[in-house]
């Protein structure tokens, strides 16, 4: 179901001229480029120019799709550092507190080489 705005949307790009269209596809070409990058925003805006605004909102929905997914990737990257930086930490306390490196090894299962690594 296409909400009022969408609706309001669709019906007044009908309405626009084929130059004023283009004006406004280039503009949001670039806008949308910088955040989806500008290959993939120069074929979404070929898309709309060739199929019209009812692509318009397929390609909103792709673009709010490809955020989640970059979001979702960046949270994946955080947690993933966070983990590393814990592990190094808990490596260094072990170490300072007397446990020799190969102990810790074997206690944390981490690759000797690697512990020797973080405690220089």
């Amino acid at each position: 179901m296409i909400k009022i705005e969408e609706r309001k949307i669709n019906e007044k790009i009908k309405e626009v001229k084929t130059k004023e269209k283009e004006i406004v596809y280039i503009a949001m070409e670039v806008l949308v480029g910088k955040k989806i990058g500008k290959e993939k925003a120069e074929e979404i805006m070929k898309k709309i120019i060739e199929e019209g605004s009812d692509y318009m909102l397929a390609a909103e929905e792709m673009i709010i799709k490809e955020n989640e997914m970059i979001r979702n990737e960046g949270i994946s990257i955080g947690e993933a550092r966070g983990r590393k930086v814990g592990e190094n930490n808990i490596i260094k306390v072990l170490f300072k507190n007397k446990m020799t490196p190969k102990e810790i090894s074997e206690k944390t299962g981490i690759a000797l080489n690697e512990i020797l690594r973080i405690v220089k």
